[in-house]
């Protein structure tokens, strides 16, 4: 039994230092791991926040400011990669990455600042034909252009849009 036991445990051993491609794919986890718990307890934060009779009481015509909320789980000065990996896990169907190409011919004009920012939305609740309920997000980079930017300011809103 001994044995058995220090053959197998000199056998993984001999196998930890020849794979060290292994031995890094152990070690990067857990922080994938924290990111995507981030993001799971971000949804049920934004759910329990539009499950509150509270909030739909006093809440303006143009929705509920998540910006707080979301801010807690993405933090001023984090990469866009991993503020994208929590949006992501929390449910968030992202847009494509800015910057986005000038539309000349478009009639609507975005400010120069939406051109380098980042949108993201949550779809909490759609009621057949009548209603959808979700949490529009705004990511804005601390230099635009720039691949490596990170996040600067972060803009949410819970909204309620009628069919």
């Amino acid at each position: 039994m001994r044995r058995t036991f220090l053959g197998t445990a000199l056998a993984l051993t001999s196998l930890y230092l020849l794979v060290p491609i292994f031995a890094f794919e152990i070690s990067s986890s857990p922080a994938l791991d924290a990111l995507s718990q981030q993001g799971k307890q971000l949804r049920a934060d934004l759910w329990e926040i539009y499950r509150d009779p509270k909030e739909k009481a006093t809440s303006p015509s143009s929705g509920i400011d998540m910006s707080s909320t979301v801010t807690r789980y993405i933090p001023i000065g984090m990469s866009f990669d991993d503020a994208e990996r929590i949006l992501i896990a929390a449910g968030f169907k992202m847009g494509p990455r800015p910057p986005h190409p000038i539309q000349k011919e478009s009639i609507v004009k975005y400010p120069e600042a939406f051109r380098s920012a980042w949108f993201g939305e949550l779809d909490l609740d759609q009621t057949f034909l009548v209603s959808k309920t979700s949490v529009s997000v705004t990511l804005f980079p601390d230099a635009p252009d720039n691949p490596n930017a990170r996040v600067k300011e972060i803009q949410a809103l819970l909204h309620t849009t009628y069919l």
